[in-house]
């Protein structure tokens, strides 16, 4: 009976599996080449294939076929980053010049940076209500009874101080739009 491991069980990854993955990456490439990339992006495919296969390597039973097994990856890994590239961002430039996504994305290197750029700008207690109900999503009225306000009134300081941060942030036509 095959003990079940699990995977921080701290198992090395034996040596053998490393020199399979270096024995078929010209395969991967020209299985790359076959599912229609080419190029950079073709590199790419391997490359991601290869670190998945590194990363979950205990999915591999050396009694398979490996070829077979990397086979049934890189189609998986392919089949994701088709999906992926279904969600990207599409930028269109709209009338007032500005950049705007026609869908959403997971957050980049850009969002971090606007995101850096706000909370640079948040300050007082509008700023410490936004950033309580948005990191620790606390409700007004936790955030009300702690600094002896009415719920109403915690709102309002929250209100204004987005209003206050759009406009700061060069987002005006947000708040034009919202109210």
């Amino acid at each position: 009976m095959r003990k079940h491991t699990h995977a921080n069980d701290n198992q090395p990854r034996p040596a053998a599996f490393d020199a399979m993955l270096v024995e078929y990456r010209a395969g991967l490439s020209h299985l790359a080449h076959k599912l229609g990339y080419s190029g950079e992006a073709r590199s790419d495919l391997v490359t991601d294939t290869i670190v998945y296969c590194l990363r979950n390597w205990r999915n591999y039973r050396p009694g398979q076929s490996a070829w077979s097994y990397l086979y049934w990856t890189m189609r998986s890994v392919a089949s994701n980053k088709k999906d992926l590239l279904k969600h990207r961002v599409v930028l269109v430039e709209d009338p007032d010049d500005r950049l705007a996504s026609s869908m959403s994305c997971q957050p980049n290197q850009i969002d971090y940076v606007e995101l850096s750029q706000v909370v640079g700008k948040i300050d007082g207690m509008g700023g410490e209500i936004i950033l309580r109900r948005v990191i620790n999503g606390e409700i007004f009225e936790d955030i009300s009874k702690e600094v002896g306000l009415s719920r109403a009134r915690v709102q309002q300081i929250e209100a204004a101080e987005r209003r206050r941060l759009a406009v700061a942030c060069g987002r005006g036509d947000a708040v034009r739009h919202a109210a």
